[in-house]
């Protein structure tokens, strides 16, 4: 796993400690992703640097638009069954390739497609080495429901000529023998900006991102 010390990320996002562990005190940062590890100067905070990274940015977007309680919210709870995605709907979503912008509901036999089963999909299909057909497979085949979390990730490894997907939650890593190469990437770096960059078109956490 590719961690980010404390020290650079306060740094790097320009927040103060006190903000970090207000933000983490109010659940917009999961404790999980504060990892203490033994260091020189007796022990040093890590973070899993892609999901911390992507979730600051988030917050610092969308802090001055809704209260900390709202944001804990969308990013604590499922997308409901009404905020779910319309083929309609899809069709806006430019981090999927657009011959799957119609499909993906039907191919899921869904009215509306989950922001799970979206981030699934936008993975998925951004893995150009794997055909499309055996993308398709990968979609049918998700798991239901999908464990998804703030603080998961998601890969697709070759295994006898197919390729399987995985999905978890936590920080913890997964380690495979040295012949399955894994492509992985962190939940949040995909969600988080989905939900910025549409959330006209999101309802999470009870919050309704539409035009009132």
């Amino acid at each position: 796993m590719n961690l980010i010390s404390k020290k650079d990320l306060l740094a790097m996002t320009g927040i103060s400690y006190g903000q970090l562990y207000r933000w983490k005190r109010q659940q917009l940062i999961p404790e999980e992703w504060f990892i203490k590890k033994a260091s020189y100067t007796g022990q040093e905070t890590f973070f899993p640097r892609e999901q911390v990274l992507s979730r600051i940015e988030t917050i610092l977007q969308l802090k001055d638009q809704y209260s900390m309680e709202e944001l804990a919210k969308m990013f604590a709870e499922q997308i409901s069954q009404e905020g779910g995605l319309t083929a309609e709907d899809l069709t806006q979503i430019e981090e999927l390739p657009e011959q799957w912008r119609e499909k993906l509901p039907e191919l899921l036999g869904k009215e509306r497609v989950s922001l799970e089963e979206l981030v699934a999909a936008i993975f998925i299909t951004s893995q150009n080495d794997i055909p499309e057909q055996q993308q398709e497979e990968l979609l049918l085949n998700l798991p239901q429901p999908i464990p998804s979390g703030s603080s998961g990730a998601i890969g697709v490894f070759p295994l006898r000529g197919n390729y399987h997907l995985v999905i978890f939650k936590g920080t913890g890593a997964l380690a495979f023998d040295q012949t399955i190469h894994i492509a992985m990437q962190a939940w949040s770096s995909i969600a988080d900006p989905l939900m910025v960059k549409y959330k006209n078109l999101f309802k999470l956490g009870g919050i309704s991102y539409g035009n009132q």
